[in-house]
């Protein structure tokens, strides 16, 4: 199978995959997450607004980032690696620290060392 066609495949996991508002954590996931795999965040179309202002290019309600944990030498679990992108800092995170540089103009936002 050529790349599209692996991209492809991970698109339509991604689309069909359980989903869990980031309100509702970690809900109906469960023992999910004590395993490696694919995971995805997505946005809604107030986080789209907020992000087409931040960037200044139209944004899209749906998945902004996608990630794997466990693949080569890593141990990583699922929980571990969503956990790292919002229970630490925006330090620990690319994704976290890409979203705060997006939205610091758009909404109020907090600093913190």
């Amino acid at each position: 199978m050529d790349h599209r066609g692996q991209l492809a495949e991970v698109l339509e996991f991604l689309r069909t995959a359980p989903r869990v508002r980031a309100a509702d954590w970690p809900g109906i996931l469960g023992d999910t997450l004590s395993r490696p795999g694919l995971y995805a965040i997505l946005v809604d179309p107030e986080g789209a607004r907020d992000l087409t202002r931040g960037i200044g290019s139209p944004i899209s309600p749906g998945v902004i980032y996608a990630g794997q944990s466990g693949a080569g030498y890593s141990e990583g679990t699922l929980g571990c690696r969503i956990q790292n992108h919002f229970e630490k800092t925006a330090r620990t995170s690319t994704l976290r620290g890409s979203l705060a540089a997006t939205l610091v103009n758009a909404i109020p936002l907090t600093m913190r060392r």
